[in-house]
């Protein structure tokens, strides 16, 4: 994927890495994200490593009845990156 302004329409789940800096640990990072056990789509991308998260609710808002229940799961998988 291309990092963007706006949001990025992608699968469920995202994997990403960033190059080595010096002093840096180098790591690569999984991110999946479910509403209500569906998959979450829409992503926040940078190129600089900051900011990656998946979109939810957007720009609409979700409107919840009384008793009405919202399950939010995220599901971050953190890796070091082995040197050559």
């Amino acid at each position: 994927m291309v990092p963007a302004v706006g949001a990025v329409a992608a699968g469920p789940a995202m994997g990403m890495a960033w190059a080595r800096e010096p002093g840096l640990p180098a790591w690569t990072v999984g991110l999946a994200c479910k509403a209500n056990g569906r998959p979450i789509r829409q992503w926040i991308l940078r190129r600089e490593p900051s900011m990656q998260n998946c979109v939810f609710p957007g720009r609409a808002p979700v409107v919840l009845k009384a008793g009405e229940t919202l399950r939010l799961q995220s599901t971050l998988i953190l890796r070091p990156i082995k040197a050559r």
